[in-house]
């Protein structure tokens, strides 16, 4: 994520959808764990399907040590063939 300084909380979450053959399987959410600047999601995946495609969204909210809130938003898009 792109780093802003002084942050004093940050929380990360993956809002995903798992589609194969065009249709959609599931639509999840996990929490990312922050490690410095780097986010780590980890989630799992059906393994009774081929060709998945994963679309969704990542964001981090966070609060500045002025007291402002902010955002960052990134979109992901994916394709694993089994």
């Amino acid at each position: 994520m792109p780093g802003k300084s002084k942050k004093l909380k940050s929380e990360g979450k993956l809002n995903y959808h798992i589609y194969s053959k065009g249709k959609e399987q599931s639509h999840l959410q996990c929490k990312c764990i922050k490690n410095e600047n780097i986010f780590n999601c980890e989630f799992s995946i059906p393994t009774n399907i081929s060709d998945i495609n994963i679309r969704g969204n990542f964001w981090e909210l966070f609060q500045l040590e002025d007291g402002n809130i902010g955002e960052n938003e990134i979109y992901v898009l994916d394709t694993l063939k089994q």
